[in-house]
């Protein structure tokens, strides 16, 4: 004999209980403001933090052969597309740069984190317990060119 874990009533009753609990949230998401206002402190960096990346992007690309800048911008669009993970499409950057390149594109990368760093000075730091490992240039490529700016 198979015995129902659900029957109509706790079914009624559970999609009642629910009905209720989503108009509740509702209601104190609306009477709070958290509703249909855009949360401005989000994913926002300052004007400083969204110019050193411009510029740390354009430095890195500007110093790649055009060739080189697009190859690294259709295996940069396969990462954004999903069509490639970006661990094996960083070993591809890396594997056509030249080292005058990498050295260029390392340079652009570390302007950026110099600048990241010096806006969070001030937050409190959260440590993972985990060393990050130093960056290849093909990481700091993929990274500075799927970085949004705002």
């Amino acid at each position: 004999m198979r015995m129902k874990l659900i029957n109509h009533k706790n079914h009624n009753l559970f999609g009642g209980l629910m009905r209720q609990t989503v108009i509740v949230l509702a209601v104190v998401l609306a009477v709070s403001g958290a509703v249909g206002k855009e949360n401005k402190n989000v994913n926002h960096f300052p004007p400083s933090v969204k110019q050193a990346l411009s510029e740390a992007r354009h430095q890195a690309f500007v110093a790649l052969t055009a060739d080189h800048r697009t190859r690294a911008e259709l295996i940069i669009d396969q990462v954004t597309k999903g069509r490639l993970e970006p661990q094996v499409a960083a070993s591809q950057i890396d594997a056509f740069l030249t080292a005058s390149e990498t050295t260029a594109v390392l340079a652009a990368g570390e302007k950026y984190n110099a600048a990241l760093r010096s806006w969070m000075q001030g937050m409190p730091k959260r440590s993972t317990g985990t060393k990050r490992p130093s960056p290849d240039a093909g990481l700091t490529l993929l990274m500075l060119g799927t970085a949004i700016d705002s």
